[in-house]
This record gives C-alpha cells, structure tokens and sequence, in this order.
C-alpha cells in the first residue's frame, strides 16, 4: 500500500470535512480510492496504488475562500512533503502549461500577465529551499499570486475566443436554457425568463410523473411544454430516467433485487412520455446522473446496461430527434470513498464508442457543493474539465448551478453544503452573479458545448440545491438573473 506524508503547519486550519474530501489522482485526474488521516502533525494518505499522482485537498486562501488546489505530481519518499509550498508549486504549474497550451493555439499574452506568472514563480522560489515557518507563509501568497494570475489569464482568453467566435457570427447559435422545475412559470415572470433564454428544460420527472404504478400525471409537464411552444422557446426534454433519490418513484425500491423488472418498467415509462411529447421536443436528454451512486442495489454493470436500454428506446420512437446523456460530478471525487470505479469520462467513453446514434453528452458542474455536487474550483481547472470533455468530438450541453448563500435551504432535497469561489468568506447573489458571468464567458469559448443550462429556477419551489435558483424564496430575481439577459443579448440569438 502507497503512504503519501504531508506537514501542514497550522493543522487547525484543514478540518475534518477537508480531510474527507482530500485524494489523490493519477494523469487523468481520476480519483484513486484512498484513505486520509491525521498523525500527529502530519496528513498521511494511503492508497492501494504506489504510481505518482496529484494531491487534491480543499483550501482556504485569503481573498478567494475555499477551493480544491492540488499539487503537482509527487512519488513516495519517506520525507513528507510541505504542503502550503506543494499547492502553490501545483498551482503554478498549471497555469504555466496551459499557458503553453493556449499559445499554440494563436492566444496572444500580454505583458500584465507575464508579470503576474513571473510575480507568483519569484515568491515560491525563494520559499523553495527554506524550512521556515515564515517560508510556508510565503508559500500561501505564491499560491494566491498564481490565482491572480488564472484571472488575469482566463479573462484575457475569454475576451480573445469569444470575439473570434463573433467573428464569423454576429450572434452565437448556443442553446441558452433554464430548468423549469416542478412548475410552469408564473405569469409575471414569463417576459424575463423569455428575454434571458432561447430554451427551457421541462423535467418530466418519472417521480412526479408516475408517483404510483401505472399512473400518470401530465398536469406539469403539459402546462411546461404549452408555455415554452407560447413564448416560442425550444423544448429540452428529461431527463428521463435519473438514478439520484429525487428522480425514481418510491414504488420501484420493490423491484430492486428485479433488474428486469425495473428495466421494463424504465422501459414502459420512456414509451410513454417520449410518444406523448413526440415532435415538441427538440432534444431528449435520455438519462442523467447514472454514473452516481443510487438508492437502489444496483451495479455499475447495469446502470450501464440500463442507460444503453434507454437510448435504444428513445431513439426506436425518435430517429431524428438529437439525444443525449447527462452525467453529474465531472471530476468524480466519489470514486476516492466508495466502491465505485466507474468515472463520468469512461461511462462516457463506454457509451460514445457503442455505436447508439447519441447526439452529444451533458455535463452537469453543480459548483461549491458538497457532497452530491463539485468542490469550488477556479476557472482554469474548470475550463481544463470541459476541454476533456470536448476530445469526444461531440456536442456538450452543460448544465450550471451555483449558490447564492450558505444558509439552510428548507424547499432544497439535498442536505448539502453550499460553497463558491469568492472574492471574500461570504456567499452572497451579488458573488453568485460575479462568478457565473465569468464562468459562462468561459463556457462560451469552447466551439463543442452548443447548449448552457441554468440548472434552478426557484428557491421558493422544492428543487435539488440550496439556494441554487434564480428567483429567491421572497419571489424576487436574484442579480444573476439581469445578468444571465445581459449576456443572452450581447452574445446570443
């Protein structure tokens, strides 16, 4: 068994949770299942695999709050690694190689950006042969002088790629969507929702739809689907079969020692809704979250086998229509503590290179959530995910959510954490809105994601994440949403 050995200075300030959260991960960023604990002052973490890797951890830095850093890529040695000097040596890293990156690509660096790299390698080369204390803080502030340097750089890359893309495009073709969640708008909201988004997702949940056997309510759906075809909005449909606990009814728990059975009836419900909805929808998203773990005793052998059933049978019924697979949890941390083995890009892999007809894959990045979502992350790392992602050659649909604030949220399913990025300690709609424009910015870059997905409509309704919408609990809309109807009218059809 590998043993990795980290000092931390101040070990007060990673907590339990951070600790949790920590693993390691080879080349392809996928988690390697691992232990972490506490010997005395050190953080010792063990795994089955004694290969290299990168150590991911969540951390505190002044000015941006909570992200997951990593380090470069570290062997085992008997002497443990200063932690504090390894994140900022990893921060550094990649932003020297994706800078490498995007110069062959024709971007073109400014000097402020150079001066910012250079800024951030000078301070971790003098705290790179000293063992002091005082060293280790400086460490903190090379690691904060390299994000500086990923907003510098990001942003320059954002304002390069977009405008080239409005260079053959005045407006972009980008499918710009919302979940509608589990009601149709309300009246007076119809004008703003209409003028930020050319798309919507009607959910039709199989929970909400079919709550007994047999049964079925198309009361939202159709109130759904009718208001999107009056403000002449495209229709995403689904997903239609979503593994997470708020997806399945209740009643099927009775057929989880049944693969077959809960196959057909899987099967029965996508015949149903898909001929209800035929020629209304102009794309299915077939099954979403399978690769996660779910309620029922089911192996990762056949949440594959079901997904493959179910694009089959969304395909039989719709030949034309475009279909995809969504997966949640990009850089699947879940792998580090379960028995899972089964990453989103394998899933992925395995279903692309079947031969089923799939149009493209979805991509959920529940940002600053924890644990059914993704760790705050900066933009750089977010923008390397997506660039993985578009090696498929396929089109992406993405589907963003974020937090607006830390507090408990009653109306939210998941008893999680929410966390982002900030430019201070406090998550708030105005820091909710600063990200996500950047972030979308980012998204808007890369000519393979052909669809972007507000992924919550409203808190004041039940919904997965906390504070994840875009009208508050009060009814009023958050920052976000003038933000998202800046960005449609300045970038998109």
């Amino acid at each position: 068994m590998g043993r990795i050995r980290f000092q931390i200075p101040h070990p007060g300030r990673v907590n339990d949770e951070a600790v949790e959260r920590a693993y390691m991960a080879g080349v392809d960023g996928i988690p390697w299942a691992c232990n972490t604990i506490w010997d005395e002052d050190c953080l010792v973490l063990s795994r089955e695999v004694d290969e290299s890797g990168n150590f991911y951890i969540p951390w505190t830095v002044t000015g941006y709050g909570e992200l997951m850093l990593s380090t470069g890529s570290l062997m085992e040695r008997a002497r443990p690694y200063r932690l504090p000097v390894e994140l900022a040596r990893g921060t550094i890293n990649r932003i020297r190689n994706q800078l490498a990156a995007w110069q062959s690509a024709e971007f073109v660096v400014n000097d402020e950006i150079r001066r910012a790299i250079s800024h951030a390698v000078s301070i971790l080369s003098n705290v790179v042969t000293r063992s002091s204390d005082s060293a280790l803080e400086q460490a903190e502030e090379a690691t904060r002088a390299a994000l500086q340097a990923i907003d510098l750089l990001v942003h320059e890359y954002t304002h390069q790629r977009v405008s080239a893309r409005h260079q053959q495009a005045e407006k972009l073709q980008t499918v710009f969507g919302v979940n509608l969640g589990r009601s149709p708008p309300e009246k007076n909201r119809s004008n703003d929702i209409s003028a930020a988004f050319n798309s919507a997702v009607v959910p039709m949940t199989w929970s909400e739809v079919e709550a007994t056997t047999g049964n079925f309510d198309w009361c939202t759906s159709d109130q759904q689907v009718d208001w999107c075809c009056r403000q002449s909005m495209k229709i995403l449909g689904g997903p239609l079969i979503s593994l997470d606990a708020g997806g399945l009814p209740d009643w099927l728990i009775l057929w989880e020692d049944d693969f077959e059975t809960l196959q057909s009836y899987a099967l029965n419900f996508i015949d149903v809704v898909v001929k209800r909805f035929q020629g209304k929808v102009a794309l299915w998203n077939c099954a979403a979250r399978m690769n996660a773990a779910t309620d029922l005793r089911m192996s990762e052998e056949q949440q594959l086998s079901l997904t493959v059933r179910v694009i089959d049978r969304v395909r039989e019924i719709e030949p034309r229509t475009p279909i995809i697979v969504t997966f949640d949890q990009p850089w699947a941390e879940y792998i580090a503590r379960s028995a899972q083995s089964l990453s989103p890009l394998y899933f992925a892999d395995a279903l692309a290179r079947a031969g089923l007809g799939i149009s493209g894959f979805g991509l959920e990045i529940n940002l600053g959530y924890w644990p059914e979502g993704s760790s705050p992350r900066d933009l750089l790392e977010i923008s390397r995910q997506l660039d993985r992602w578009g090696m498929f050659g396929l089109p992406l649909v993405v589907f963003l959510t974020t937090p607006s604030s830390d507090a408990e949220d009653p109306c939210a399913h998941r008893n999680i954490n929410g966390r982002i990025c900030l430019s201070d300690y406090s998550v708030t709609a105005n820091t909710q809105k600063s990200f996500v424009q950047r972030l979308i910015l980012l998204v808007l870059t890369k000519p393979w994601v052909q669809g972007i997905v507000w992924n919550q409509l409203d808190d004041a309704q039940p919904h997965d994440f906390p504070h994840g919408g875009l009208f508050a609990m009060t009814g009023e809309a958050k920052p976000l949403m003038g933000e998202l109807t800046s960005i449609r009218r300045e970038h998109l059809v």
